[in-house]
């Protein structure tokens, strides 16, 4: 396992960190969201001169994608699907 995100990268001035989860349980993602937005607010403003912004993509969870506060998003459904571009192909062979 890993103790906070799958992928993080550089864009402008973000560090964002991406979190994706199989899971279709509502409280698993929101578990997830809350370890990263924890992780985020204890941070400095700035980590190397970058604001830290966390995502969590749940393409499992048939529900509306939501923000908490200014930088954690939560993505499910067919908006994380869309998201993960390539990767639908996978999705459609663990299904069957």
């Amino acid at each position: 396992g890993h103790p906070l995100c799958d992928m993080f990268f550089v864009a402008c001035v973000d560090f964002v960190m991406i979190e994706v989860t199989g899971s279709s349980k509502t409280k698993s993602v929101t578990d997830k969201a809350k370890k990263l937005e924890d992780w985020i607010t204890n941070q400095p403003e700035l980590i190397n001169g970058l604001l830290p912004v966390g995502i969590v993509l749940a393409p499992n969870i048939d529900e509306p994608s939501f923000q908490r506060g200014t930088r954690m998003h939560v993505v499910q459904g067919k908006d994380a699907v869309r998201l993960l571009g390539a990767f639908q192909q996978f999705r459609r062979w663990f299904q069957s």
